[in-house]
């Protein structure tokens, strides 16, 4: 293999490795916009509930789920509901396309706390964030490896030391 060769080669990793980091953050950004959204929609639902049952073993009351708004179920966007004896969560998967990338993006809402098969209060807003950006996601692995770069000179002084 010749430079010029080798040098196509990484150019196309590097392209790949942008493509997917643009697909992940899109996706994520995605996925946690609609995330944002499903618990407007899910708390407005779920507040006049509290200290009600309702769930019952193996999932919530039939007229609790008659209250939820269709959720979305395609390959590019996904609503579920987490199964748990604690809480009320629903997870939104986002599948982003850059060129011939695809990434998934996914977070979960909390929606409420679960006593039993009451729900005993409605979590805080999410901290999500739906603004992410390639420049920002470079500027932080930049700092990331000077960091580490820092970190492994430190340890390197200990060395005769290690803890």
């Amino acid at each position: 293999m010749d430079i010029l060769e080798a040098l196509t080669r990484m150019n196309g990793v590097m392209d790949i490795r942008e493509k997917r980091l643009e697909a992940q953050i899109k996706a994520h950004n995605r996925a946690a916009t609609r995330g944002l959204e499903l618990y407007a929609a899910l708390t407005a639902i779920f507040r006049p509930l509290v200290g009600k049952k309702v769930c019952k073993a193996n999932g919530l009351l039939a007229k609790v789920k008659a209250l939820l708004p269709k959720l979305e179920n395609t390959p590019s966007l996904m609503i579920y509901q987490h199964s748990s004896n604690y809480s009320l969560v629903w997870a939104v998967k986002a599948c982003e396309q850059v060129g011939d990338v695809c990434e998934y993006g996914e977070v979960s809402v909390r929606i409420g706390e679960l006593n039993g098969l009451v729900l005993e209060k409605i979590c805080d807003y999410p901290d999500l964030r739906d603004d992410y950006s390639v420049a920002e996601i470079k500027a932080a692995r930049e700092e990331v490896k000077a960091a580490q770069k820092v970190l492994d000179e430190a340890k390197a002084k200990l060395n005769p030391f290690v803890e």
